[in-house]
């Protein structure tokens, strides 16, 4: 583990862009994890300040919610692999 990771683990930053994504998602009506996995990108169209990008954050989203992964994902820069 090297010295960047220690300090993501001991000093952890929540990602503004992926909370924004998930009022959105909120605000939309999708409460829970079941309702962010069945979202569909008909409904995500639907979403009013949702942009491309936030097309992938959901998408991202998705995948950490499978892999039981919603804390890294949350934690700034980090995606469902970990990356920025």
């Amino acid at each position: 583990m090297n010295e960047e990771n220690i300090s993501a683990i001991t000093n952890p930053t929540i990602n503004k862009k992926h909370v924004k994504v998930l009022t959105h998602l909120f605000e939309a009506g999708f409460v829970n994890e079941k309702d962010i996995l069945a979202v569909g990108m008909e409904q995500i169209q639907k979403i009013r300040g949702i942009s491309v990008t936030d097309i992938g954050t959901i998408v991202n989203l998705q995948k950490a919610i499978k892999a039981n992964r919603v804390i890294s994902f949350l934690v700034s820069g980090e995606s469902e692999h970990g990356e920025a």
